[in-house]
């Protein structure tokens, strides 16, 4: 079920499908880890805390994660990449890194369908 509310904000229930169910903007890093920007259509608060190394940083999406689609991007620059992984029902474990594999502090995009 769609739904438009009167703010022009668009909701839909997590089982069903079309709309992205979440997007975030975050600084990922082993400190000072944060959101930037984000919107979550399903409910529940994100959270962000800064990982073990450089390039790593873990998200609570306030949601079940671990069986849905996600689109990672890291900025366009040469040798910049990023992947997330559902690590527990409700949050991914992101890492940004070059193509040797070495982690970047930087931002990432994730989006959640």
């Amino acid at each position: 079920k769609e739904e438009l509310l009167n703010d022009g904000t668009a909701q839909q229930d997590l089982t069903a499908s079309g709309l992205v169910k979440a997007a975030v903007k975050v600084t990922c890093g082993n400190s000072g880890s944060s959101i930037q920007s984000s919107f979550n259509n399903v409910g529940g608060t994100i959270t962000i805390n800064s990982g073990a190394g450089a390039g790593e940083c873990t998200l609570d999406m306030g949601f079940p994660v671990n069986e849905r689609y996600l689109s990672v991007l890291a900025p366009s620059d040469v040798d910049r990449l990023a992947t997330c992984y559902a690590s527990a029902e409700t949050v991914l474990s992101c890492f940004r890194f070059n193509a040797a594999g070495t982690g970047i502090n930087g931002t990432i995009m994730i989006l959640v369908y």
